[in-house]
């Protein structure tokens, strides 16, 4: 669930990105931008993302991506759409406190999967041993393991 948070952050290393051109969605203008790894063509080491920028606040309040690692199983072309509301300045930076998940496109607003609410944001803030409690174990970072 953390990749939802991360995703800013993992997206900013993307070797490739193209513009998709605009698109308009529940009357709101955007810039639609694709980012992958790899190759521009599906491959089943790496997700691909379209993110909507919205024109006048140029936040990302949309992300329509490819689930290719996944639990359960699925179709190859299986995806889903993270809408991001309600924007907080925490440091600088748009932090969204509101994440709604959604199976497929983003054309039913109401209808969700997932939802994920922040009641209070800080960088920095968590104990990065917590998350490491074997130290015999490598830590991957923002790596995958293949």
């Amino acid at each position: 669930m953390q990749y939802f948070m991360e995703l800013p952050m993992r997206l900013a290393t993307v070797p490739i990105i193209a513009f998709m051109g605009e698109e308009t969605f529940n009357g709101q203008e955007y810039d639609v931008i694709f980012c992958t790894w790899g190759s521009p063509e599906p491959d089943a080491r790496y997700d691909q993302y379209l993110l909507y920028i919205n024109k006048a606040t140029h936040l990302c309040e949309m992300t329509t991506y490819t689930i290719r690692d996944n639990y359960l199983p699925a179709p190859r072309n299986f995806y889903g759409t993270a809408r991001y509301w309600d924007f907080n300045d925490i440091n600088g930076a748009k932090i969204p406190f509101r994440m709604d998940v959604q199976a497929s496109d983003p054309s039913l607003e109401e209808k969700y999967v997932h939802r994920f609410e922040i009641r209070a944001f800080r960088f920095d803030a968590f104990n990065l041993n917590a998350l490491y409690p074997l130290p015999e174990l490598q830590r991957l970072g923002d790596s995958k393991q293949e």
